[in-house]
């Protein structure tokens, strides 16, 4: 319980336990401390062609990007963990590489 805040951009993609980085996240901060966070993520249910090229090609994306995948649903994951009292947070479409840009943009507060 040593810091206001963290910030993550771009890190849970590639993070091998996403859900105990968050609750290690969460024990550093002080009580009422944020979690800053930017990630690319896992496309939204009404895009279900991105979806399907997500999930086709995140055996290679991992492989060639040290563990990155292109189908996590991280925001999901924030928005579910235990270790925060208070999710805010949006999605959006950013860029010009589709597999890439769906990201998820938010606080997290403890």
């Amino acid at each position: 319980e040593s810091f206001e805040a963290v910030v993550g951009t771009h890190v849970m993609c590639s993070v091998p336990q996403p859900e105990r980085a968050l609750r290690e996240i969460a024990r550093v901060l002080k009580p009422g401390g944020r979690y800053l966070f930017w990630e690319h993520v896992r496309a939204q249910d009404d895009r279900k062609g991105l979806q399907f090229q997500q999930d086709i090609l995140d055996p290679l994306q991992q492989v060639f990007f040290q563990g990155c995948h292109l189908s996590r649903d991280t925001l999901g994951t924030i928005m579910k963990s235990e270790a925060f009292s208070d999710v805010q947070a949006e999605t959006k479409y950013l860029g010009d590489r589709p597999l890439l840009s769906p990201h998820a943009i938010g606080i997290a507060y403890k």
